[in-house]
């Protein structure tokens, strides 16, 4: 049996498991989820893979359970020898200190702190979880002890870092009440640092942590943030997360079917795009007009317009995202 038959297998079974057990015939879970009970039937039995995301979520929805516990994410991280540890890292990492709060250690030096800042950046797009969850617990106490030295908005800068590589780590692990607690504390040290790029990034992380509960607040989110730096446009920075929030609002269109809203928001990521300067890297969103591609491959998938999806691949060369295992093997 081939992976992805397998994958789509387990969905199915795990599927079946938690429709028995709420008691539901296929018919009520169809009819909950908007489906045909023939429809779901293929999907149980592994016939029918899930294709697209809004498929998954209207699954989870009826059932009401979270979309990795159907994909299965959520156990694999419990049962895996690196993940497990790095879930219990990641919780003592955000809930040890409060944003603001002192913290007794001294701080260390500064080119240290720094070095390893720089070492935990580095982790995060090679999606290594166990390591990314091993050092971000010491890492967000020595960042807090800096908020009073001189370094403050350096540490602030690093905090926000930390806390995007947690909600990064507690997505991807399957845990997305972490990833709203780490979108939190994003927000707060955001709030701590001037500049509408900031502000930008924190409606961004909240838009991606509601994302799969949540979509119609996602896209509320991810609008709002976007008009209120529209304005700022010439400042690099401030349009790689201009369209990056039209990005997460495309998606969470399509995943709600509204497909002309979310050509919409692509066109207008697709414009941003080719300003001078954009693609700077910040927040480590790597907005570039590849990356604008990188989506509308994604979004026709999940339109079911796979003929549209591979001649827009066919235009995209993967040499050119950013040098990410994760985001390489996701494309």
């Amino acid at each position: 049996m081939s992976e992805s038959a397998e994958f789509s297998g387990g969905i199915g079974r795990r599927l079946r498991e938690i429709r028995v057990w709420r008691g539901l015939s296929l018919r009520a879970a169809g009819e909950l989820a908007g489906f045909s009970a023939a429809y779901l039937s293929l999907i149980e039995r592994g016939v029918r893979p899930i294709e697209r995301r809004s498929t998954l979520e209207a699954l989870a929805g009826a059932l009401q359970v979270s979309p990795s516990e159907l994909t299965g994410t959520a156990t694999r991280a419990a049962e895996d020898r690196e993940s497990g540890p790095a879930v219990a890292a990641l919780r003592l990492a955000l809930a040890d200190v409060e944003f603001g709060e002192a913290v007794d250690a001294p701080a260390r030096p500064w080119p240290d702190v720094a070095a390893d800042l720089a070492a935990m950046n580095a982790l995060r797009p090679q999606a290594a979880y166990g390591a990314l969850g091993a050092v971000l617990p010491a890492l967000v106490v020595d960042l807090h002890a800096h908020l009073t030295t001189e370094h403050r908005r350096a540490a602030l800068a690093g905090l926000v870092d930390c806390y995007a590589a947690a909600q990064f780590l507690a997505k991807n692990l399957g845990v997305p009440d972490l990833a709203l607690v780490a979108s939190r504390h994003l927000r707060d040290a955001t709030s701590a640092l001037s500049g509408p790029e900031w502000a930008g990034l924190a409606a961004w992380s909240r838009a991606q942590a509601i994302s799969q509960s949540a979509r119609d607040r996602a896209h509320a989110v991810a609008t709002r943030g976007a008009a209120d730096i529209a304005s700022e446009l010439d400042r690099p920075q401030v349009a790689d997360v201009y369209g990056s929030l039209h990005l997460t609002a495309a998606l969470a269109s399509m995943t709600l079917g509204r497909t002309d809203t979310a050509a919409d928001h692509l066109d207008e990521a697709a414009a941003v795009a080719t300003r001078p300067g954009v693609g700077t890297g910040f927040g480590n969103l790597w907005f570039s007009s590849g990356n604008v591609q990188v989506w509308r491959t994604m979004l026709a998938v999940e339109a079911g317009d796979g003929g549209r999806a591979v001649e827009i691949a066919r235009g995209v060369d993967p040499a050119t995202l950013p040098e990410s295992p994760n985001r390489q093997a996701a494309w």
